[in-house]
């Protein structure tokens, strides 16, 4: 095999490499080439779009990748036998790199191969082993041209090319060329074009990774002006005129030819024919009949003829050498071919003549014509600059098109601006909006580019347009750009320290605050319970939608989120929602008081609405106002917002988790985490540590002060970590504070998710503070217990089924067995160590008493050790219809104790995740670690294969062989009876059932309490 580009590519002076200064590497080449190095050095997998203006070097480009890569062989694909010839004569010159005076004249040619037929065995591929380079067309090489009648295309052997490229890129996303990129995935691939999407505008398969701008290219001499000449109708008349101009040119250049475009290649050799009978010029067609292609095309370049007609592709990519004369006989079928023609015209010349365009006046007015200058107008607005007089003739009429821009923003009249009365409502209390206030440290400059246009605006109002260049939203790495103009309004009403926020594009607007803040980092948007107040005041609201966000534990009956739509979305509240919900969004139809400013631009004076959004402090109403109107709105709802009350959504009933404290009246005796934190995969960052550690937290409380308090002090641990960080809470404030704020956590489960500070993370998922006094406190707000101790009885908690514990395990027996942890047992079948005897800890013991209990009956019982597990074990009773989850803690001496309890509680909120949910099945499925079935896997795929969550009946079991749940929980064990009769609630809000399997009457009775 030959290796002519590794075997020379130290005698190439790259892009870069100046020790000659005569190297003479277009711009476009420079930067294209750094590119590709740059696309080579990072091993993308996906191809590589390089967009080159026509005539800006690609085929140059292409050997410089072949040398860059150091290629054993190449396969280069062409759009027609054209441009595959003239490629090839180019590679076997390498007439553009030695022109450039990048490499030796006198160095060795490459090897390169003309493929012309299709391959039908790979054995046939062995007649290009000694080439450098072969250059095909897509009709060679790909199936999808094949007829059915012909054997399938064979592909080359594997390995047999280490570098795809591909001219005029633009048909990479038609099937027939996707199956080459497809065939070639293995090999770097470097797709070449003068604009990156077909006819169709598909997207390019693969990355943009360099696009040279036509404006760029006229600074650089690479494009010249190209004018426009028309003369009335007749086809004769056009050919005489045409020959005319032409001679003209080559009166100045002799070298100067004629490119004339028709349609149908009858139309072609008839055109061409008449050019030769009515005029002195020398034309021939070129189209996919002519057997004389090449002959033409060569004789063109050697000055043998004045010029060629083409038909539709067959310009594509074609280079005519002293191209000064383009003639469209009929207007151009597409974008594409209008783009090809005026870049080959737009080429500089041997002489300084222009080059133009000309045609009828009824072929420059068709739809074809128009469409075809708008688009090339649109791709690039650069194109002006060079066919300035053709563009005009298409976008001078529409003011939005015209060259030079849209009509100056300082003409928008301020009283023609209406926007939607919407808004995102911030807090001003530790910092100040600068342009409206007296002692603005900062004066606004109304030049500054962040600003765009300042706007004149009402005296509490601020505002500006600002202009970006967008994609289409269609596309993607398309080069397509238009200006999009953005509003952004700001008021902040007199003695609210509020600030409201229009705009129509979020991310220029967080540049805008930024800069018009004193200090934009103590910014912060206003909270739910805040924003809820603006919906008290609505008079007879009718609610129209509910977004209601679950702060307990998500499950299969009790979803994360739940969205209420329709006429009586007040009906569908539920009772027990109110506890288990609080609003995300809510939007309400209601009767005005009193007229609202303008009545031009507000709504019916018989109905409005208003809704709210807590996850971006949003407020809003389906109508459009004035500046002055939208003025007097930010200021009523300013009004509203900083009224008393307390937070609830009127008429609703979510949202009230509570009544406002300032300091604890009574000691809180535990401290949970927020039910849904529980359940989340957390992930946590040391001060000293940049790494992050999945994390299961808790909570404990250190010993509380004599009552009443407002700060409690807090200790954060985590399973497995011994790391206790301290932190305090402040009930009145409702803030955090302490080494928590020097920590860092994520929810990297959210589909959207921010790193938080440890306080910020208690702020967001507050945990829950159990008091002496039957109460809960939760977020600054004291809720009141809904189960009376008076009617709670513990003793109903016990499962139906209890162990003899002595039968099994000693009084103090640990949770797992021995071997857990035992690296030598992790090769055995792990389901056999729990026939060993003696049984001795909890583990074992539950699942002899289990095996006991079930007999011949057919179960599966899963052991779960994950990180994230569901419970100790999982029981499925596939005949009865049952899933029971046993979550199991170390055995101590029998009696009454919070510490007993608490875990159990923990682990039963993350448990309930799974109840009437897929995500159990696939959890069990998806086991890791040493998560296994101790029997029964045959029953548990049986049941996965057709499992319903809802058709189940699930209980949780708490198994703690020293906890007596004989005990009045009014004598002496309110603690431990108002935290069990609180996971009662949560367990029962979700129709599971909730049981545990205790001490019973099998231990000697402790006095411990």
């Amino acid at each position: 095999m030959t290796s002519f580009f590794s075997d020379h590519a130290e005698e190439v002076t790259f892009p870069g490499n100046r020790s000659d200064a005569s190297t003479q590497f277009r711009t476009c080449q420079e930067g294209a080439y750094w590119a590709i190095k740059s696309y080579r050095t990072t091993q993308r997998d996906e191809p590589a779009i390089i967009s080159l203006p026509t005539g800006g070097g690609k085929t140059a480009l292409m050997m410089l990748a072949a040398f860059e890569f150091t290629v054993d062989r190449a396969l280069i694909v062409a759009p027609s036998e054209a441009v595959r010839n003239q490629i090839s004569d180019k590679f076997e010159r390498l007439e553009g790199l030695k022109k450039a005076n990048v490499l030796s004249s006198d160095i060795d040619a490459p090897e390169v191969g003309i493929h012309k037929s299709r391959l039908t065995s790979k054995s046939n591929w062995k007649e290009y082993e000694d080439t450098d380079i072969v250059v095909t067309t897509p009709n060679s090489v790909s199936e999808k041209f094949a007829t059915n009648d012909e054997e399938p295309t064979a592909q080359p052997p594997d390995g047999f090319f280490d570098l795809l490229m591909i001219d005029e890129a633009h048909h990479s996303a038609a099937p027939g060329w996707k199956q080459i990129l497809n065939n070639f995935t293995e090999v770097p691939q470097l797709l070449f074009t003068a604009t990156p999407f077909r006819r169709e505008e598909d997207t390019l398969p693969g990355e943009l990774i360099y696009h040279y701008p036509i404006e760029e290219a006229c600074k650089a001499g690479i494009y010249h002006k190209v004018g426009l000449r028309t003369i009335p109708e007749q086809n004769r008349d056009l050919v005489n005129e045409a020959a005319e101009q032409l001679t003209t040119l080559q009166e100045s250049n002799a070298e100067a030819t004629l490119l004339a475009r028709t349609d149908g290649i009858e139309e072609a050799d008839s055109l061409a024919k008449t050019y030769r009978e009515q005029t002195d010029l020398e034309i021939q067609a070129i189209h996919s009949d002519a057997d004389n292609n090449q002959d033409t095309i060569d004789d063109l370049r050697d000055g043998e003829i004045d010029g060629v007609v083409v038909v539709q592709k067959l310009a594509e990519g074609l280079d005519v050498p002293n191209l000064q004369l383009a003639v469209f006989h009929v207007p151009p079928k597409s974008f594409r071919m209008m783009l090809q023609i005026i870049g080959r015209l737009a080429r500089e010349p041997d002489d300084e003549m222009p080059a133009t365009i000309l045609t009828t006046d009824t072929t420059l007015t068709s739809k074809g014509m128009s469409e075809a200058v708008r688009q090339l107008y649109r791709e690039d607005t650069g194109w002006a600059s060079v066919a300035d007089e053709l563009i005009s003739e298409h976008i001078k009429n529409n003011s939005t098109d015209k060259i030079g821009g849209a009509t100056p923003l300082e003409a928008v009249n301020p009283d023609n601006i209406r926007p939607y009365k919407t808004a995102t409502v911030y807090s001003l209390a530790e910092t100040v909006f600068e342009p409206l206030v007296d002692d603005a440290d900062d004066v606004v400059v109304e030049t500054d580019a962040d600003f765009g246009h300042v706007l004149s605006t009402p005296e509490s109002v601020w505002g500006c347009i600002t202009t970006t260049q967008e994609s289409p939203t269609w596309g993607t790495n398309t080069i397509l750009e238009s200006p999009t103009y953005n509003l952004h309004l700001y008021c902040s009403p007199a003695d609210s320290e509020l600030l409201f926020e229009y705009t129509s594009d979020a991310r220029r607007a967080n540049t805008i605050r930024t800069a018009l803040l004193r200090d934009h980092t103590a910014l912060t948007q206003i909270d739910g319970k805040r924003l809820s107040k603006a919906m008290q005041s609505l008079t007879a609201p009718k609610y129209k939608a509910a977004g209601m966000n679950n702060v307990l534990v998500p499950s299969g009956t009790q979803p994360e989120h739940k969205l209420l739509t329709g006429g009586d979305v007040q009906g569908a509240v539920y009772h027990s929602d109110k506890r288990r919900y609080t609003h995300g969004h809510v939007f309400a139809s209601f009767e005005p008081d009193v007229e609202d400013g303008d009545s031009r631009f507000s709504e019916s004076s018989n109905t409005k609405t208003r809704g709210i959004s807590t996850a971006r402090a949003s407020i809003w109403s389906n109508s459009k106002a004035g500046l002055s109107v939208f003025e007097t709105w930010c200021e009523t709802l300013a009004d509203e917002l900083t009224a008393d009350g307390e937070p609830t959504i009127r008429n609703l009933g979510i949202g009230n988790h509570g009544e406002a404290i300032d300091e604890f009246e009574t000691s809180p005796f535990a401290v949970m985490p927020f039910p849904s934190l529980t359940t989340a995969k957390v992930e946590r960052q040391t001060p000293d540590d940049d790494s992050w550690h999945t994390v299961r937290i808790d909570l404990e409380l250190d010993d509380p002060e004599n009552p009443p308090m407002q700060t409690v002090d807090v200790c954060m641990t985590f399973e497995n970590f011994g790391t206790c960080i301290e932190c305090s809470y402040d009930v009145a404030a409702n803030e955090w504070s302490g080494d928590i704020t020097d920590y860092r956590f994520r929810l990297p489960e959210e589909t959207e998710y921010s790193i938080l500070c440890g306080d910020e993370l208690l702020k967001e998922f507050p945990p829950i503070f159990h008091t002496d006094a039957n109460t809960t406190v939760m977020s600054g707000a004291q809720s009141s217990a809904e189960t009376d101790l008076a009617d709670f009885d513990p003793a109903t908690l016990k499962a139906s089924i209890q162990p003899n514990w002595p039968e099994y395990i000693e009084v103090d027996a640990t949770e797992k067995p021995e071997w857990w942890e035992t690296d030598e047992e992790r090769d055995k079948d792990i389901s056999e160590l729990w026939d060993e005897r003696p049984t001795e800890t909890v583990f074992p013991a539950l699942v002899d008493f289990l095996k006991d209990q079930r007999g011949d009956e057919q179960y599966a019982l899963f052991c779960d050790d994950m990180g994230d597990e569901i419970a100790d074990f999982i029981e499925f009773r596939k005949e009865e219809k049952e899933i029971n989850m046993y979550h199991c803690k170390r055995s101590k001496s029998p009696g009454v104790r919070i510490s007993y309890f608490k875990d159990i509680y923990h682990q039963t909120l993350r448990s309930l995740r799974y109840t009437f949910s897929q995500k159990l099945i696939d959890q069990v499925e998806d086991g890791s670690g040493l998560s296994h079935f101790v029997c029964g896997k045959d029953v548990f795929e049986e049941i996965a294969d057709d499992f319903l969550p809802g058709d189940w009946e699930y209980t949780i079991y708490g198994v703690h062989p020293g906890l007596k749940l004989d005990f009045d929980p009014e004598d002496g064990n309110e603690n431990v009876g108002r935290l069990l009769s609180e996971c009662v609630e949560q367990v029962e809000r979700y129709n599971v059932d909730f049981a545990m399997m205790g001490a019973g009457g099998c231990w000697e009775e402790s006095n411990g309490n």
